[in-house]
C-alpha cells in the first residue's frame, strides 16, 4: 500500500512540474488598443469603406526568445516591410519573403522588416509548443531578431482593422513607422511578387 501511494504522489508531482512550466514558458495572448491619431502621411496609403487610412492595431506580442514586443512601437525605420502569416504552416512560406526584405533594408536606410505571425488565441500548451518550435528552427540573426508571434484574443477585430478577408495566404505590407499601410499583397514569395513589391517600395520612396 505504501508503494502504491509514493506511485500516486510521484505522479501527482509530476503533473505539477509539467503544468508549472507550461504556464511558465507560454507567452501571454494578444490584446488590441486602438492606434492613436497622427497627422495625414505624405504618401498615399491604403483605405478603408470609410477613408481612412489602415492601420497595424497596437497589438502586443513576443519574439522567438519569448520577450514581449509590441506593434507598432517596436518599429524601428520610416518604412517597414512586413510578412504576416496566418498560422503554423504558412510560418514556412512567409520566410520566403525575408531574403528580399533583408536585400532592400540594407540598400536603403530608411527601411527594415518584420515577420509577425498573427496567430488565433491558443491555449497554454499549443502556444509553448509554437515558440518552442519557432525558437529551435529560426537561428539565422538577422531573421531570429525578427520573427514575433501575436497569439490575438480578438483576431476578427484585428483582421478587420486592415481589411484582410480570410487567412488562407500570409500578408506583405509596406507599412510606416505608425502602422498606416500603404501596400499590401498576399501569397508566398515569387520573382513576380518581389518585384511588385520592389517597385512598389520606390514609388513610396520616389516623393521623398
Amino acid at each position: 500500500m505504501t508503494r502504491l501511494r509514493l506511485a500516486i504522489l510521484s505522479i501527482i508531482i509530476v503533473i505539477i512540474f509539467v503544468t508549472g512550466g507550461i504556464f511558465f514558458f507560454a507567452p501571454e495572448t494578444s490584446n488590441l488598443e486602438d492606434n492613436p491619431e497622427t497627422d495625414t502621411p505624405k504618401v498615399i496609403c491604403l483605405t478603408d469603406d470609410t477613408g481612412g487610412c489602415l492601420r497595424l492595431p497596437v497589438v502586443s506580442g513576443v519574439d522567438v526568445d519569448n520577450d514581449a514586443i509590441t506593434f507598432p512601437e517596436a518599429f524601428d525605420s520610416a518604412y517597414m516591410l512586413i510578412v504576416m502569416p496566418f498560422d503554423r504552416e504558412q510560418q514556412v512560406n512567409a520566410i520566403t519573403w525575408l531574403p528580399i526584405f533583408q536585400e532592400l533594408s540594407a540598400e536603403y536606410d530608411n527601411i527594415n522588416f518584420y515577420n509577425i505571425a498573427a496567430l488565433p488565441e491558443l491555449n497554454l500548451a499549443i502556444r509553448a509548443l509554437v515558440m518552442g518550435g519557432m525558437s529551435a528552427g529560426i537561428r539565422e540573426d538577422g531573421v531570429r531578431d525578427r520573427t514575433t508571434v501575436l497569439f490575438l484574443q480578438e483576431q476578427d477585430r484585428f483582421l478587420e482593422a486592415l481589411t484582410i478577408e480570410n487567412t488562407e495566404q500570409i500578408a506583405v505590407f509596406i507599412m510606416g513607422q505608425d502602422g498606416i499601410v500603404f501596400y499590401r499583397d498576399s501569397g508566398a514569395f515569387t520573382t513576380e511578387a518581389g518585384d511588385a513589391l520592389r517597385d512598389a517600395l520606390e514609388e513610396i520612396l520616389s516623393p521623398l
